[in-house]
Parts: C-alpha cells; sequence; structure tokens
C-alpha cells in the first residue's frame, strides 16, 4: 500500500479543523483511491500504547487525487508527544482492505493545558 505525508502541526487539545492527508506512492506521486467507498478511517496511537483515536475519513475530490480529510474532535488529542497514524481504506462491499504504512504524528504541548 502506499506511503503518506507526514503531519505536523497538531496541538494538543485543538479540534475542528479539517486535517488533510495524500496518500502516495514510493515516489511520492499520489494514487488514486476513488475505488474505496466502504467505511475509511485513520487511527493514531500515541507513544504510551495506550491512547487511541479512531476518525472517519471523506474524499474531497472522489479520491483520485489521493487526498483524505477528517478532523478531530474534542478530547481526541489531549497528550502532548509522539503519534503514529494509519489510513485503513474498503472497497464499498468491504471485501477489500488495504493499510497504508505507519506515519507520525508530532503533537506540540499547549500552554494553556494543565497536563
Amino acid at each position: 500500500m502506499p506511503v503518506l505525508n507526514v503531519l505536523d502541526g497538531i496541538v494538543a487539545l485543538e479540534f475542528g479543523e479539517t486535517i488533510t492527508l495524500t496518500v502516495v506512492d514510493e515516489t511520492g506521486t499520489a494514487v488514486d483511491i476513488s475505488g474505496y467507498l466502504g467505511t475509511n478511517e485513520v487511527t493514531f496511537r500515541h507513544k504510551d500504547g495506550q491512547t487511541t483515536v479512531t476518525r472517519t475519513l471523506s474524499f474531497p475530490n472522489a479520491g483520485t487525487d489521493g487526498k483524505v480529510t477528517f478532523t478531530f474532535a474534542s478530547g481526541n488529542i489531549v497528550k502532548p508527544g509522539t503519534w503514529k497514524g494509519q489510513v485503513k481504506l474498503r472497497n464499498a462491499g468491504e471485501t477489500v482492505i488495504t493499510f497504508s504504512e505507519t506515519f507520525t504524528m508530532e503533537v506540540k504541548s499547549n500552554v494553556w493545558a494543565s497536563t
């Protein structure tokens, strides 16, 4: 399965902003993922190994450009530090499931947080 771009610029406790990832091949070229019309998700796991967040993906341009979007909700990302992410794509019949390679998300501390 193709690899993704690295996700950075995330701050602990922020939510509501639409985040876009691009699924690319080994050469960095965007992959057409329009055939994956099932339940598509991205899952993040914090370095503590216990904190996991899963969000549903949308295709802003029908997936032909490899782009997927999602939004973190309130309370999703409360811990700063290194998270690993992985995209899971399913076809319409949910008979084909494909995983991306894992990628890193660095979450910065929030000075307003008490954690």
